[in-house]
């Protein structure tokens, strides 16, 4: 038996059901990208559905939400994966998994940007970069850099590729050492995200900085040894 027929006797405006049958949407749903209204309609029933029938903390209530976030924002439906992300926000909050958070809060970010709401988008990020520079150790350092080359893309694909230059700056203890190959990697794949970001952004750009100044690459720093951030 398929997915498709397993499902077919439920009515996805009204049904609420039980966690195998959300599961099971929610799987049908990830696996149905080549028919986007179908897709979208099953990945609204398992979110929906496991709200009502499980904790917003549940794995089955963060899987459909999740799916939701990927499916809506590839659609363009930009407004629901942005709810969709607040409430895995909350629910990681509330289990205590902040770093979990922290990602949804990073793809928030993203989406926010793509709408046009470049202002929460970049609040957000710099919330993000807060909370990752004071952790320790190796976690400093993964998420810490993540949310710093976030940041450094959305401010460039405003147009702000000196403030974005100016924050890898500040931040350069969270980057990879000059001359290695993740800074290799980090420097390439940072430079491609602008460059696909500056392709569509500007028609919903609405951050003070765009079209001030010419779009120019943003530099990396070389630092001394030693030097740490500045606050």
């Amino acid at each position: 038996m398929t997915l498709r027929t397993a499902l077919a006797p439920f009515d996805l405006a009204t049904a609420c059901v039980d966690r195998r049958v959300i599961q099971a949407a929610v799987l049908y749903a990830e696996g149905m990208a080549d028919v986007p209204h179908e897709q979208l309609a099953y990945a609204r029933f398992a979110e929906r559905n496991s709200c009502i029938a499980r904790s917003a903390t549940d794995p089955v209530t963060l899987h459909a939400a999740a799916a939701l976030v990927a499916i809506a924002g590839r659609q363009g439906l930009r407004s629901e994966a942005i709810t969709a992300c607040g409430h895995l926000i909350e629910a990681h909050h509330t289990r205590g998994e902040r770093s979990d958070a922290l990602i949804w809060q990073r793809e928030r970010s993203s989406l926010l940007h793509a709408d046009g709401r470049c202002g929460k988008a970049l609040a957000e990020l710099a919330d993000c970069l807060a909370y990752a520079t004071g952790l320790a150790g190796d976690d400093r350092t993964v998420y810490g850099r993540g949310a710093l080359l976030q940041y450094a893309v959305l401010l460039a694909g405003c147009g702000d590729t000196l403030a974005a230059s100016t924050m890898l700056h500040r931040h350069e203890s969270l980057l990879a050492p000059p001359g290695s190959m993740d800074r290799a990697v980090d420097e390439a794949n940072v430079t491609a995200e602008i460059r696909d970001v500056l392709m569509t952004h500007h028609a919903v750009c609405t951050h003070p900085q765009w079209g001030a100044q010419s779009v120019t690459p943003i530099v990396f720093p070389s630092p001394a040894p030693g030097r740490q951030d500045r606050p």
